[in-house]
């Protein structure tokens, strides 16, 4: 009597498409967001993330807003700043989610 070993499948999730993490990039950015909230809300890695935002920036579909301080000299540029979805960016995102209705039925 001999014993056959059991085949494990593991399945590995599906990962999202380029298009995809931008539009979840674009939809976190509605608001006002700095890059920690951004990776945290697409759950998206900060080296990828960073490549996408620059991306999305240099299309004019986010606007990058820098962070200043006062300072003796005066406004003094710091580390950091905040990303924001442009107007076109939000009208990629109306036709993207009404382009997902019509493909989902």
């Amino acid at each position: 009597m001999s014993v056959e070993p059991k085949i494990i499948v593991i399945e590995k999730p599906a990962e999202r498409s380029p298009i995809e993490s931008d539009m979840a990039i674009l939809e976190a950015c509605k608001a006002p967001q700095m890059v920690t909230a951004v990776m945290y809300a697409t759950n998206c890695n900060c080296s990828v993330l960073k490549v996408r935002l620059e991306w999305l920036v240099s299309r004019g579909l986010m606007v990058f807003h820098p962070k200043y301080r006062r300072s003796c000299r005066g406004l003094v540029r710091c580390r950091g700043g905040v990303y924001l979805t442009s107007s076109e960016g939000l009208e990629l995102l109306v036709v993207y989610h009404s382009f997902l209705r019509l493909y989902k039925g």
